[in-house]
């Protein structure tokens, strides 16, 4: 049984070690401003963007998030990647997300996006719970004492 359960864990971070291996190192920074879990609620996002890959931050009204997205092809239009964040007053989030730019990912205009994941009540210890938070959407933990829901987060932004 416990063998079993490793192998489903090391499976699952092969995965993720695959999903958002990064092979570049020039890159760029743009700055968004938006509305979504992405943008911490209703906020700014700072991002680096390589090759096949965007890392960001961000900070707004009521929350702050970061995560990674690879792009899925070659125009750079179609992003997929995960984003943990903390909302302030309520929860912990973690998420997996998809993000569409008509106009690509490198330049300005809008960006549209989706969000799927789980929303956990917090404690006093914002650490721990987030690093729960991202366990249990892979299924690793589970805190009875806790309050879990699932969410799903409309994501749209400009990018400058």
């Amino acid at each position: 049984m416990q063998l079993q359960i490793s192998l489903s864990i090391c499976r699952k971070i092969g995965l993720l070690f695959l999903l958002f291996s990064n092979q570049a190192f020039a890159g760029e920074y743009k700055h968004s401003a938006g509305l979504g879990l992405q943008y911490g609620m209703l906020g700014y996002q700072l991002a680096y963007l390589s090759d096949d890959m965007k890392y960001y931050g961000a900070i707004g009204a009521g929350s702050v998030a970061m995560g990674a997205q690879k792009f899925v092809d070659q125009a750079k239009k179609h992003a997929l990647g995960i984003n943990l964040g903390r909302i302030f007053v309520f929860s912990n989030i973690a998420g997996l997300t998809y993000n569409y730019s008509p106009e690509g990912m490198y330049r300005e205009g809008m960006v549209f996006g989706i969000e799927l994941g789980r929303m956990r009540s917090h404690s006093d210890n914002i650490a721990d719970n987030l690093g729960k938070d991202l366990l249990s959407i892979f299924g690793l933990e589970y805190d009875e004492d806790r309050v879990s829901e699932n969410y799903v987060s409309v994501n749209v932004a400009y990018q400058f």
